[in-house]
């Protein structure tokens, strides 16, 4: 009896972790599709979010989607306002900076017009452009101080050709703006 108690324990612990782990990813996968026949019951739906809030699009961002740096102009000198996560100026990651950054240039980029972008084959110290749009403060916008600055919009290059296509060789979408954020940002130093 002892025995059999012991296997049935042994057979429900070996079999729990791995179907449990099962129904989860199935309910979060489920409750991620928009709606259909498939979806359970918003109540159902709900409760997975509020465990799950990135639902299963947290892992499966599309490593083609466009990027975007942001570069500050100053008379005649331009450097990379945009920096990398792990870059050591963010204490290679541990500083969120360069995330709030990159999502002040989201805000930024959604507000400039299709007709003010630009396209352009190499990005340069140099490179002309036809106009300049002025960008209006956005409260939203509190790490990127009023100034002028160009935003690059690129796809990047597929890991798979890293050797064969040098960051040059990628076409760029440009627009030169001045922005008119908010000025008690002038302070800041990058």
């Amino acid at each position: 009896m002892k025995k059999t108690i012991f296997l049935i324990y042994r057979y429900f612990a070996y079999l729990f972790p791995p179907a449990f782990l099962i129904v989860v990813v199935f309910f979060i996968v489920v409750c991620s599709m928009p709606p259909s026949a498939y979806r359970p019951d918003f109540r159902i739906s709900a409760a997975v979010e509020a465990f799950m809030p990135e639902g299963w699009s947290f892992f499966t961002r599309s490593p083609r989607e466009e990027m975007a740096d942001l570069y500050s102009v100053k008379g005649d000198t331009v450097f990379r306002y945009t920096s990398t996560n792990g870059a050591p100026g963010n204490f290679f990651g541990l500083s969120r900076k360069s995330r709030k950054v990159g999502m002040d240039l989201s805000f930024l980029a959604g507000s400039i017009p299709d007709s003010a972008w630009e396209n352009v084959s190499m990005l340069t110290a140099s490179t002309p452009f036809k106009k300049i749009f002025k960008c209006r403060p956005d409260k939203r916008i509190t790490s990127i101080p009023p100034g002028r600055y160009i935003i690059a919009a690129y796809k990047p290059i597929p890991w798979a050709w890293r050797n064969t296509y040098s960051t040059s060789q990628r076409n760029y979408r440009v627009t030169l703006i001045d922005y008119e954020g908010d000025s008690s940002l002038s302070s800041i130093n990058r």
